[in-house]
């Protein structure tokens, strides 16, 4: 069972790595529907992290399911991985 100590852990441990993509992103912006190198690193790290049930519908964008029991409710999460044009 995961614990607010291992949970802790898990964080410390991520949070250089999930710092260092961040601003990778940042660096290299890309506009709406030109986020071919930010799929393909996001698609990266979600395989890299154990994903394995990851399609692609779009050349841009992604989904990722993670899916711990079928029978438990679920949380569905979006986000834009465009820059703005400023």
């Amino acid at each position: 069972m995961l614990n607010t100590t291992n949970a802790q852990r898990i964080l410390d441990d991520l949070s250089p790595l999930l710092k260092t993509f961040r601003e990778d992103l940042h660096r290299n912006p890309e506009l709406s529907w030109h986020e071919f190198r930010t799929t393909d690193k996001i698609h990266e790290a979600l395989s890299s992290a154990g994903y394995s049930n990851i399609s692609r519908p779009l050349e841009t964008g992604l989904v990722a399911d993670y899916i711990i029991d079928p029978a438990l409710p679920f949380i569905l999460l979006r986000a834009d991985i465009d820059a703005l044009p400023i």
